[in-house]
């Protein structure tokens, strides 16, 4: 069943209004009409089943015919900071972090950022929502940012702190995952291309977050970031 993020709180018997850009998916590009079902969710953590009772390119309504409470979501809570990539690799990262269950990520300007991140947030924040309603997801990731590194990060924070650093030849992220106890939250820095400078690894560390690595290949920022989201989701939360 198609799904579509809506604001405002559902209620059994009440009606979903649906914009005017959902309109015109529902009807000219889904051929949906009256009596047709689809699902909606607003970001709380819940899911509705809703019955559309007027059917136009510009106007769709429907009503809440059911409610659902679903677990989808990670028990693991990964904040992503994550330093700013160009133009298409910074919408591809946006949407598979939000279908890899990310709960927020922090965009980071760091010495070879050369992307431009600002009035860019409310265009990431539509791709998180397109890849919520494809993924299932019932909760969206906070974006937030661009911050610069050094004023931004001063203490990794509660749970983990890690940071990938393809210079990093002691330890990788799975043997570190193999030596510890799941912890509620993991926050992982991830540089952009060309990654971290040596200078910005060490305040990371003096921080409290520890270089890991994704083994002896090097990988394009937005491919480890992804990487390495999948193997603490397998480790740690519910990729099992």
């Amino acid at each position: 069943m198609d799904r579509f993020y809506v604001t405002g709180k559902p209620i059994p018997g009440g009606d979903v209004r649906f914009s005017p850009a959902q309109a015109r998916q529902i009807t000219r590009v889904l051929r949906m009409g009256v009596g047709s079902r689809v699902l909606t969710f607003n970001g709380t953590g819940r899911e509705w089943e809703v019955e559309i009772v007027t059917a136009s390119p510009r106007q769709v309504v429907g009503r809440v015919v059911a409610e659902r409470s679903l677990t989808r979501e990670s028990p693991l809570r990964v904040v992503l900071l994550q330093g700013l990539l160009k133009g298409p690799k910074m919408d591809f990262l946006i949407q598979k972090a939000t279908e890899m269950g990310v709960a927020e990520v922090v965009l980071l300007t760091t010495r070879r950022t050369v992307a431009e991140g600002s009035g860019k947030v409310a265009r990431w924040e539509r791709i998180a929502i397109e890849a919520a309603e494809q993924s299932g997801r019932l909760t969206l990731p906070r974006i937030t940012g661009p911050h610069p590194l050094e004023g931004y990060v001063a203490g990794p924070g509660s749970g983990t702190a890690l940071v990938l650093w393809e210079g990093e030849r002691v330890g990788t992220l799975g043997a570190l995952l193999d030596q510890m106890p799941p912890p509620g939250e993991v926050r992982i820095v991830v540089g952009p291309e060309g990654g971290l400078e040596l200078d910005e690894v060490a305040l990371l560390t003096r921080a409290g977050f520890v270089p890991v690595s994704l083994g002896p290949r090097t990988l394009r920022a937005e491919t480890a970031a992804v990487a390495a989201l999948a193997i603490l989701q397998y480790r740690w939360g519910d990729l099992r």
